[in-house]
């Protein structure tokens, strides 16, 4: 599942952070099925406009992906802080 993502410029040999990013949130009580649809869904979608946007083909991505047993140790830890 795709959390969210950077998004990086190619100089010549090398890439450098844009400052743009984005993240995917869970809804609270979402099946991690749908969950993962959507996320997909939405990074397809926001690549897309990142590439209209800044009509570049030095443009990368960073994905942070993460599993279903990760994701859910971290929500939990998430939830005792509040």
């Amino acid at each position: 599942m795709i959390l969210g993502g950077d998004v990086l410029k190619k100089n010549g040999g090398t890439h450098s952070y844009t400052g743009d990013n984005w993240s995917v949130d869970f809804i609270d009580n979402e099946a991690w099925s749908n969950y993962s649809i959507r996320s997909v869904k939405q990074t397809f979608k926001i690549i897309r406009e990142f590439d209209e946007s800044l009509q570049s083909n030095n443009i990368r991505y960073v994905l942070v992906i993460v599993d279903e047993l990760e994701n859910t140790v971290v929500v939990d830890e998430y939830h005792k802080q509040f």
